[in-house]
């Protein structure tokens, strides 16, 4: 692929740069422009759409003295670019940040090249960039969780550098690329135009701090700092706003009903006609969840308890969504998976040790392991996350003939079960769940 290539461009030239200087007769600095694009951790599966991915571009001017050798200069651009502070060799004279940005691309299998959704969504300012657009790579889809419904997608921009305080949070409409404040309680949502403007700001007041997308992407949850819960739709009317100091929430996949975890308890709110009914939802033996998460088929409510224990437990839900029956603990290999993800459409969790490369397929009901698999963690590094609609389990690994500080993504096709690489082919083929071996 074409954006593949660019980094063998790179130290082709490098090569051929630091070659002919040694052929120089003048013994004066050269000048040398490196362009650097590079892909960031994780991303967001949305069926009919494709998979959304981050990557950052930047452009990069070095003064080298006449005895700079490749290996040198590619050491300390490495380390520069993973946003680490280190002293140049003697040889660098200096570093001059030219542009830097960050765009959304969004990849679709069996095209032959990502479409650049929100392309230069960020402009840094290049005196304090480097740290962020590192820092844009590991987080803006690092820890996403139901941030996807139908065509929306939520941002944390204030993970990317975002430099105002309105636009720490915004929507991305799949569909046509259009980029929106986030809709706030008589507040309708705003257009906001690419590129942004990014720096280090300090994030104060009464911030939001986790959003969650119900109803096909219609209705907006929003948890700030103070404690406050708010629930809008895209006009920014306002449908429910409660003081209830919440840790976690979850929408129902096909109901307007969101599940709220807080240190007073679980509560769920019902939304209809402009406006929430609030239940308790009562948890008996003292069980008390800090996370939560509903199965893709509605039936289940997973309750991660507070404390850090590692231990999972399960309520089922009525057609309604109403908690029914006594809580179940999970027992087995689910409670202390590394991560976890819902299989579409049903309550079976896909449960991963990224220690050990196991994987197990379980019943969310009862725990039982239904099959198996596993990957050679040596050859890359897997994540997965409960984004939405669909889980984005993605890969993250080397390839040879490349900087070791370079690396490359590949997100799993929900429907084909195989792993398809961003710009380099993937080292796994897909997952493929088979019968546990008897006696294990």
């Amino acid at each position: 692929m074409e954006r593949a290539s660019r980094s063998l461009g790179i130290a082709a030239a490098l090569t051929l740069w630091l070659a002919g200087a040694g052929c120089s007769r003048v013994e004066k600095p050269r000048e040398m422009v490196l362009d650097t694009t590079l892909e960031g951790r994780g991303g967001i599966y949305a069926p009919h759409f494709g998979f959304l991915f981050l990557e950052t571009e930047e452009r990069d001017q070095y003064t080298l003295a006449k005895n700079a050798s490749e290996p040198e200069l590619e050491l300390y651009r490495g380390i520069v670019l993973q946003g680490c502070e280190a002293e140049a060799p003697k040889t660098i004279l200096a570093r001059r940040k030219l542009a830097a940005t960050t765009s959304l691309l969004l990849e679709q299998p069996g095209s032959s090249l990502p479409i650049p959704l929100a392309p230069d969504l960020f402009r840094y300012d290049y005196a304090v960039c480097q740290g962020l657009l590192r820092q844009a790579r590991e987080d803006l889809f690092g820890t996403a969780r139901c941030w996807q419904s139908g065509g929306v997608v939520a941002l944390p921009l204030w993970t990317a550098g975002a430099a105002s305080p309105e636009e720490d949070w915004a929507l991305l409409y799949l569909e046509n690329g259009a980029v929106t404040t986030l809709p706030r309680p008589g507040i309708e949502a705003r257009p906001l135009v690419p590129p942004l403007a990014a720096g280090t700001v300090k994030r104060g007041g009464d911030q939001v701090l986790q959003v969650a997308l119900g109803s096909k992407g219609a209705l907006v949850a929003a948890l700030r700092r103070s404690g406050l819960l708010y629930v809008v739709d895209q006009n920014g009317v306002s449908m429910a706003s409660e003081n209830v100091h919440a840790w976690d929430m979850a929408w129902h996949p096909a109901l307007p009903i969101l599940y709220v975890a807080s240190s007073k308890g679980l509560k769920m709110f019902a939304i209809g006609n402009g406006h929430a009914r609030a239940m308790a939802c009562r948890l008996p033996n003292g069980v008390m969840a800090s996370a939560l998460s509903v199965s893709p088929d509605g039936s289940l409510l997973l309750l991660y308890p507070a404390g850090g224990v590692a231990k999972l437990f399960s309520v089922s839900l009525d057609a309604r969504g109403e908690p029914v029956g006594g809580v179940k603990a999970i027992p087995g290999h689910a409670p202390s998976a590394s991560s976890r993800v819902w299989e579409p459409f049903s309550h079976v969790l896909w449960c991963f040790d990224a220690n050990t490369g196991q994987a197990w397929r379980v019943d969310g009901s009862t725990g039982a392991v239904l099959q198996v698999w596993s990957w050679p963690k040596e050859r890359a590094s897997l994540d997965a996350k409960e984004t939405g609609e669909r889980p984005a389990v993605t890969l993250t690994y080397g390839v040879n003939g490349y900087p070791s500080w370079q690396r490359f993504t590949a997100y799993l096709d929900p429907q084909s079960m195989k792993f398809v690489g961003l710009s380099e082919p993937s080292p796994l083929e897909g997952i493929s769940w088979k019968e546990q071996p008897r006696g294990q």
